[in-house]
């Protein structure tokens, strides 16, 4: 069950080095999906439900550049359409045997697949990273789930005044509690802010956050990929640069930091409410340090006005309901609204 996720846009599904040549299962969107290796090396994702008798071809095989369902073995190509029917080889192929595929990237080492069907003219872009193809940098990666609506994980990750509240244990002991002004460079996919104290966030819609840091021993650039898996899970792929420590036995210090901020976030995203970001900007109160996360509600909010697809209904998107205290009797402009 999905309850509201943008369609139409690229989402990761894999790491590029963890994928061979046995299918694997991804759930994304609340749909299950299979992702696969030809022979050759190029990377599948079809819809794991064989038109047959809804096999997973997940529990089947590859067979040179075709998947197998293991029900009937029936073969798939990467285009989604069936190439042989076992039990009547000789019969030509129903044009109707064939299942969804979706279009798929490598890029930053994670495998990326188009969930929705526009034509590749009018997709939305990838993140952009250059400093991922540039000499000079160490790289790390893992992966990492939450029990919580993708929205708020990446909310999580815009966020400059945390720090110094969530992450006490890690970095936040050493960061100032005062954010100040910054601007938001924002376009149709993307936006960037820089704060002067901490480094520089970004996000890349449907679900891609990045994260500048400035060290005092260099830079750490961490781009963390979020896979909506359905209402109240998420699965993160993140890979983190540094241009400082490049040694390789450095990785699994710098790899235990990472991973203990990851979970200092956890810690107060699972436990945010409602578990779904307020469709209407009203029914959360922003001041000026939440600029980014402004801008990416925003954004959301003018492609679902302007009729872009999604999973779910943008309008069950309610805001937090609270018991009414004695207060509101007389005093006007409360924020969450009272229910009984």
């Amino acid at each position: 069950m999905i309850e509201f996720v943008l369609l139409d846009f690229w989402y990761p599904v894999s790491f590029s080095s963890g994928l061979g040549r046995r299918p694997r299962r991804v759930t994304a969107l609340g749909r299950d999906l299979v992702v696969w290796r030809t022979r050759t090396g190029r990377v599948s994702v079809l819809s794991d439900l064989c038109v047959h008798r809804g096999g997973a071809l997940s529990q089947g095989r590859v067979d040179g550049e075709r998947i197998a369902c293991p029900y009937h073995g029936w073969q798939y190509r990467t285009d989604g359409t069936c190439a042989l029917i076992p039990a009547q080889p000789q019969r030509t192929v129903p044009p109707k045997a064939r299942v969804d595929a979706y279009p798929v990237t490598e890029r930053f080492g994670i495998v990326w697949a188009f969930l929705g069907d526009l034509p590749e003219q009018e997709r939305p872009p990838l993140p952009e990273w250059p400093e991922h193809d540039e000499p000079g940098w160490r790289r790390i990666q893992g992966e990492f789930s939450w029990a919580a609506h993708v929205d708020r994980v990446v909310e999580g990750g815009l966020d400059f005044a945390h720090g110094p509240f969530v992450h006490r244990g890690t970095f936040g002991r050493f960061a100032p509690a005062e954010i100040p002004d910054f601007a938001v460079d924002a376009g149709p996919w993307s936006a960037r802010a820089v704060d002067s104290g901490s480094g520089g966030l970004a996000w890349f819609l449907p679900s891609t956050t990045l994260t500048d840091l400035d060290l005092p021993g260099g830079r750490q650039l961490i781009l963390q990929a979020h896979l909506p898996v359905d209402h109240g899970h998420t699965r993160t792929f993140w890979v983190a640069l540094r241009n400082y420590a490049t040694s390789r036995l450095a990785d699994g210090v710098v790899g235990l930091m990472d991973r203990m901020v990851l979970w200092e976030d956890r810690r107060v995203v699972e436990r945010l409410r409602p578990e779904l970001l307020p469709f209407d900007l009203s029914d959360e109160l922003h001041v000026r340090a939440d600029a980014l996360q402004v801008a990416y509600r925003r954004r959301r909010r003018e492609l679902v006005a302007g009729g872009w697809p999604v999973v779910g209904d943008p309008a069950g998107v309610g805001p937090a309901r609270v018991l009414p205290s004695p207060a509101r009797r007389a005093v006007r402009g409360w924020v969450h609204r009272a229910g009984r």
